[in-house]
């Protein structure tokens, strides 16, 4: 143990020499740092490991960067960089592995070090160390949406960050050089490659953290088989991919690698969608209606940002809702009295749709409140079920509303089970949303 701690010291030393020659340390401050440096390495080698070690040590050497930085500033010193920092920073991301292989059920060391990856603009390493915990951790769906939303959101901030840095560390003569170049009309980028002939550095980042969220995303579902939240992840992402697609179209050149058509469509999310929906249906997948409600309405949230799924929810939403009745309703309106409105229901029952029948409903059901007047409403909803209910999804939820706020909310169940086997199979998704939305079909 103690050689392998002597080892690591001895492979310290010319970063040490580097500090002390340029004058970022004085000798006595290189010899306390070696002191202590000492110490940690010792202590990482005990028989019984601590979780606390590892992480003093890292933060002895996160707080020598600070003082480096500002060392260099005041100095106005910024050489020697892949001799001290580069480094101390491998040394950093070597703590970091062995606590994570050492405690690898502790969620807050993996979460460490992708942060400390990020703060140092190292996004692909954060990428990884984020893969290799869901590695361990998959069986929670929030770290999967966590890790996406992370590379759609913040791994594309960090790179934008370290390209503008990048792009103000140009040398003046690569300006020139460019500007001749453009001059004679053969603009090309550091590779020699025509610059017309690959995606320009943001529009490329952008591409890059939507596969890599994608990639997360679909892992996730292979582990939670028909997870709503990771399909409602998903959606997110490939609506604001099919907006954004549709703002920077013109920006994209043929070499891109994408079906444009078929993204600015829609045709991706609009897979998503579907799947979605249909888990709403799906007895192995049920919820509360309360949190069922929650993330539908967050869907058509999400959907106002991508026209094309936006078109697909209001689709399904009106094949819920369409079901034009008005001239009876204006008559069961116009009707004086209980009697009245029957003879006008039994006058036109044959051919009424599900809007006159629902208010006839609330009528019948709101005027007495009996025992018959329920079983003469629950008579009429099974006479029609037969002309309606192959086709209509508005039948089932004015039927589904009626037995939970007038009749039996106990044949709620059974209603729900008849519904998804009379109606048409391209209708189950719409009848979804109007399960979750009853306003929908009101």
């Amino acid at each position: 143990m103690a050689e392998y701690a002597e080892e690591q010291l001895e492979q310290q030393l010319p970063e040490l020499q580097q500090l002390t020659i340029s004058g970022l340390l004085n000798p006595d401050e290189a010899a306390q740092l070696l002191r202590k440096r000492r110490g940690f390495e010792y202590r990482l080698q005990k028989r019984e490991k601590r979780l606390r070690d590892y992480q003093a040590y890292a933060q002895h050497e996160v707080g020598l960067l600070l003082l480096l930085k500002h060392r260099r500033a005041a100095a106005s010193y910024y050489f020697k960089r892949d001799r001290i920092e580069a480094s101390i920073v491998q040394r950093l991301h070597r703590l970091h592995r062995q606590a994570c292989y050492r405690f690898q059920e502790r969620l807050d060391c993996w979460l460490a070090h992708a942060r400390f990856c990020e703060q140092i603009g190292h996004p692909q390493m954060a990428s990884k160390v984020l893969a290799r915990m869901l590695q361990v951790h998959s069986g929670r769906e929030d770290l999967w949406l966590a890790a996406a939303d992370w590379h759609w959101t913040d791994r594309l901030e960090a790179r934008a960050r370290w390209l503008r840095q990048k792009e103000g560390r140009k040398k003046s003569l690569k300006d020139e050089e460019k500007s001749e170049q453009q001059a004679l009309g053969m603009e090309t980028d550091a590779d020699g490659v025509p610059a017309d002939a690959r995606l320009s550095a943001p529009a490329k980042e952008v591409l890059q953290s939507a596969q890599l969220a994608r990639a997360f995303l679909l892992r996730g579902l292979r582990v939670h088989k028909r997870s709503r939240r990771l399909l409602f992840g998903l959606l997110k992402l490939e609506c604001g991919l099919t907006a954004w697609l549709l703002h920077r179209r013109q920006d994209l050149p043929a070499a891109s690698g994408i079906d444009e058509d078929s993204v600015a469509a829609g045709e991706p999310a609009a897979l998503v969608l579907s799947a979605l929906l249909e888990t709403f249906g799906d007895s192995t997948t049920s919820r509360s209606t309360g949190e069922d409600r929650q993330l539908l309405t967050g869907l058509l949230s999400a959907a106002q940002a991508c026209p094309p799924v936006a078109d697909n929810v209001a689709d399904a939403a009106g094949a819920a809702a369409a079901d034009p009745d008005n001239e009876v309703v204006a008559k069961l309106d116009a009707a004086d009295g209980l009697d009245a409105a029957r003879e006008v229901w039994a006058a036109s029952r044959d051919t009424a749709g599900v809007r006159a029948l629902r208010r006839y409903c609330q009528l019948e059901a709101a005027s007495s409140r009996s025992a018959a007047s329920i079983a003469r409403v629950r008579r009429e909803f099974e006479r029609l079920a037969g002309r309606l209910g192959p086709g209509s999804v508005a039948f089932w939820a004015a039927y589904l509303e009626f037995e939970d706020s007038w009749g039996d909310s106990a044949l709620v169940g059974e209603l729900d089970w008849r519904a998804r086997k009379f109606l048409k199979p391209e209708l189950l998704n719409a009848y979804n949303v109007a399960r979750l939305c009853p306003h929908m079909t009101s």
